[in-house]
């Protein structure tokens, strides 16, 4: 007769602020990532949205990727900028043309420059893996 094994608790922590709760790998990756300051609050449970379990943050939306369990990329951040621009239908102002001045970076993939304190901030909080 095989015993059964009590299964651990899935370690989670709950937010006054919201009522929520944020666990298992999304409460890793809030917490490897930048935390509070980075993603705000979780303003939803995790559900199933488009195939993949997500929820949804102030700042962002995590997106668990089983595909990719065991890699630094199994929780995802959805690309709500691209999304909101393209589902209200909003043109974002072209890119200004021209290298790069002084503090500042031109991302050739986009026409975009990034400085001052934005770039300081984008730097070192996680820059492309995290903010596109």
């Amino acid at each position: 007769m095989a015993l059964l094994q009590a299964q651990p608790e899935l370690e989670r922590t709950y937010f006054e602020a919201t009522g929520q709760y944020l666990g298992g790998e999304f409460l890793h990756y809030w917490q490897g990532h930048g935390g509070l300051p980075v993603f705000g609050y979780p303003l939803t449970p995790a559900f199933r949205e488009n195939g993949y379990l997500v929820q949804y943050f102030e700042r962002s939306r995590f997106e668990l990727h089983p595909e990719n369990a065991g890699s630094p990329y199994e929780v995802l951040l959805g690309q709500l900028g691209k999304e909101r621009l393209k589902n209200e239908g909003i043109v974002s102002p072209k890119p200004n043309p021209g290298a790069a001045t002084n503090g500042e970076v031109l991302f050739p993939e986009t026409g975009y420059k990034l400085g001052g304190v934005f770039l300081a901030y984008w730097q070192t909080h996680g820059g492309l893996a995290q903010f596109g």
